[in-house]
């Protein structure tokens, strides 16, 4: 199983890199940080440093895209991650899981 998350958890990084929801600015602000936040700029950047360094994904630098088309493509994202490893848990929270998102409704 462990191998199972790994490589669900790398796909689900990928996938926040090639659909551009994780992206760099021209001035190096990661898409996932509050502006207005100095440590949250901070983390963000990190997260991404991380991700490229120790992952090698590749990482678009791109004009900031609206927060609510980053929002619901990483909540899409997170669904797919959900759906692709929660079944697998059932040693830990045994019961019949549900994943939900504001689009999709499934079992």
């Amino acid at each position: 199983m462990d191998a199972l998350i790994a490589n669900a958890r790398f796909h689900f990084h990928k996938q926040l890199f090639e659909t551009n929801t994780l992206t760099l600015t021209s001035a190096g602000m990661a898409s996932n940080a509050d502006t207005s936040s100095r440590g949250s700029k901070a983390i963000a950047r990190r997260i991404v440093d991380i991700l490229v360094e120790e992952q090698q994904h590749a990482v678009s630098m791109v004009d900031k895209i609206s927060g609510q088309t980053l929002g619901k493509q990483f909540e899409t994202l997170t669904t797919d991650f959900l759906r692709e490893t929660f079944p697998y848990l059932q040693n830990l929270r045994p019961g019949r899981w549900t994943i939900l998102s504001s689009a999709i409704i499934t079992s």
